[in-house]
């Protein structure tokens, strides 16, 4: 028997008053504290008769007991024990059967006495202390919101051991998702999905009870480009399910981007509000940013270090041993709020190296003169700034909302983000220049806008890694800022990975590449997939459309374009 249950050892003839005292004074004895909350009813010969808890006194109280009765009028003679010796996780096995046995509606319970082959106790352990040190297959983590950020982890903890619930409020994702049917394109994701589901990845609607341990929070937060608006509807509603069904020992990781201290402002005090428990003292809360790109986000889950920052030393720990099964290093920071500010940090600096790189290309723009020949002239052999090559516009959401969000955070802490936000409106602006430039050329052709057909290469935000998300996508801009200007035909498109009927929905007419040349006045290619590197412009010059190719990643020769008797344009480009 350890010795820190002396303290907590009583005889059945102990009044229950004496009893309320023993368990107040129990968590402050030294050395080693007693467990709180208990006392062990034991015999002559310490074996158990049975337990008392701190509920069961309270109830006395209510019932209007006369509490100089002797204890064992109130004491529950048939509690969940578990043999001395058991490892922790078959531990938490027994005590899910024997509660299973009785028709209880938790698998878990916050007390659990180990006795020896004599019924005599050895020691109190709690339902926490036993999830902490068990292995991965003790534990159910319950992912709430199956998007780009949550499905890839749902099935990548999966793949590692852990028994996965995971939450989608959409009924249609839902019902894809159930067949095996991811809805959005990843490297290898389909094939970890119908791996998983059904069997250690159950997915559901909403959040049932007692049926995890731990809860990552991984919806959207979207903002409103125009006003810098968080909208935090779906942060709050996660929050508020998982606080409806929150226990003593559970932990809570926060996974979508913030702005610095939403997890303490926000988050935390919904989980307290709706549990009626207290972050720390009954339930852990950690912050583990995303930093996955989409495309490989599968391998960069297992490959790049997950930092973390937690409520206290407890909740940083705990996160730490969720996801050590996982990321080959973890980071761990000061707390909640230096974790929130990785995440915004990494994009805003993305972000601004990109600004920089276009505010060269624009510069060069005017002066006629070729803006990746200057890059890679500043970049040779010269190793202390490589500068990133330019591009039609920056998209992607974490790139347009993490930098709104770490502007937020700097002027709610008094300080001017007037670097981050010039980046941000100078990236936002190169689409407006991409529109000027394909109007310049129907302007010196002599075609109205009204009358200009453009095609466009690629729709998704981005090319490499591909992916079929064209949420902030650059074309999306680019075509906004020419229906601006008058441009009223129909935009053919191609994407080699987005399907035809989000091609359709993002406003643009689906076709393959040698009919986006041929039923185009103009084409800008407008992602950098590897599929456009091998353009046969022979061949697309042939079918007698297209005069201008706008090449919006410079991934050609200007002579390969020029030679087949269409105009070459780039940002940044010698006048040819």
């Amino acid at each position: 028997m350890r010795h820190r249950l002396t303290p907590i050892l009583v005889s059945p003839d102990v009044p229950i008053r004496a009893v309320l005292e023993i368990m107040n004074a129990a968590p402050k004895v030294t050395p080693e504290a007693a467990p709180s909350g208990i006392v062990l009813v034991v015999d002559g010969e310490q074996r158990l008769v049975g337990i008392v808890t701190d509920g069961d006194v309270r109830r006395a109280v209510l019932r209007s007991h006369d509490l100089s009765l002797p204890v064992e009028t109130i004491v529950n003679r048939n509690p969940i024990t578990v043999p001395a010796g058991l490892a922790s996780v078959d531990v938490l096995r027994r005590v899910g059967d024997q509660l299973a046995a009785r028709g209880a509606k938790t698998r878990r319970i916050d007390r659990i006495v180990l006795v020896d082959d004599d019924r005599r106790p050895v020691d109190v352990v709690s339902s926490f202390e036993l999830w902490k040190e068990s292995e991965v297959g003790a534990r159910t983590v319950c992912i709430v919101g199956l998007g780009f950020v949550g499905l890839t982890l749902a099935v990548t903890m999966a793949e590692v051991g852990y028994d996965v619930v995971g939450i989608e409020r959409r009924p249609d994702v839902l019902a894809h998702l159930r067949k095996g049917t991811p809805h959005f394109h990843e490297k290898n994701l389909p094939a970890l999905l119908k791996k998983h589901v059904g069997s250690r990845l159950t997915l559901e609607h909403a959040i049932a009870p007692g049926r995890a341990d731990i809860y990552i929070v991984s919806v959207g937060t979207p903002i409103d480009e125009a006003t810098h608006v968080v909208d935090y509807g779906h942060l709050t509603a996660a929050a508020e399910a998982i606080g409806d069904v929150l226990r003593v020992g559970d932990l809570v990781i926060l996974r979508s981007t913030v702005p610095v201290g939403t997890t303490r402002s926000r988050v935390i005090p919904i989980l307290e509000q709706r549990s009626g428990l207290a972050a720390g003292r009954d339930f852990s809360v950690a912050f583990a940013p995303e930093r996955t790109v989409e495309g490989r986000a599968l391998e960069e889950l297992r490959t790049l270090p997950q930092v973390i920052g937690g409520w206290d030393a407890r909740s940083l720990d705990l996160a730490a041993r969720v996801f050590r099964a996982v990321a080959p290093t973890i980071v761990a920071t000061s707390g909640l709020e230096a974790a929130e500010m990785v995440k915004l940090v990494n994009n805003s600096y993305r972000d601004y190296v990109f600004a920089f790189a276009n505010q060269v290309a624009l510069l060069c723009d005017r002066l006629g003169i070729s803006s990746t020949a200057v890059i890679d002239a500043a970049n040779e052999g010269y190793p202390r700034n490589p500068i990133a090559r330019p591009s039609p516009g920056v998209g992607g959401i974490c790139l347009r909302k993490d930098p709104i969000l770490f502007a937020e955070s700097a002027r709610n802490a008094g300080v001017d983000p007037r670097i981050t936000l010039a980046a941000r409106d100078l990236n936002r602006a190169v689409p407006e220049r991409v529109a000027e430039k394909v109007l310049a050329f129907a302007a010196d052709k002599g075609i109205a806008p009204e009358k200009l057909r453009v095609g466009v290469l690629g729709v998704a935000f981005k090319g490499m890694p591909e992916t079929s998300d064209v949420r902030g996508s650059v074309t999306l801009d680019v075509a906004t800022a020419l229906r601006a200007r008058g441009v009223r035909a129909d935009i053919v498109a191609h994407d080699p990975v987005v399907p035809q009927e989000e091609i359709t929905a993002a406003g643009f007419r689906p076709a393959a590449v040698e009919d986006v040349f041929a039923g185009s006045d103009a084409v800008l290619q407008l992602t950098n997939h590897p599929r456009y590197e091998t353009l046969d412009f022979g061949a697309l010059a042939a079918s007698g459309g297209a005069s201008y190719f706008f090449d919006g990643w410079n991934m050609h020769h200007p002579d390969a374009v020029r030679s087949r008797g269409m105009r070459y344009d780039a940002l940044g480009t010698d006048r040819g």
